[in-house]
């Protein structure tokens, strides 16, 4: 979603939209491995990550959702024509 955000922009300001959920969600899980990074962890190293992960993703899952739909809603008179 950092990615996205920044793309965002440059197709309609999100404007009266507070964003700082995503900086806030991202700050408690950037350090956790991902991809081909999780190939130099040990299994039980993976495992109490992930279930600190796991908390981490319960804990901000509803505000997410919230502000992924106030995005949506500003967005939807957007049209792909491609």
């Amino acid at each position: 979603m950092n990615y996205l955000l920044g793309r965002i922009g440059d197709i309609k300001r999100l404007e009266e939209i507070d964003l700082s959920i995503f900086k806030t969600y991202y700050n408690e899980i950037q350090s956790h491995p991902i991809g081909d990074e999780r190939k130099l962890y040990s299994k039980e190293f993976l495992d109490r990550l992930d279930s600190k992960l796991k908390r981490v993703n319960e804990k901000y899952m509803d505000a997410l959702t919230e502000k992924c739909g106030e995005i949506i809603e500003k967005f939807k008179e957007i049209k792909d024509f491609c």
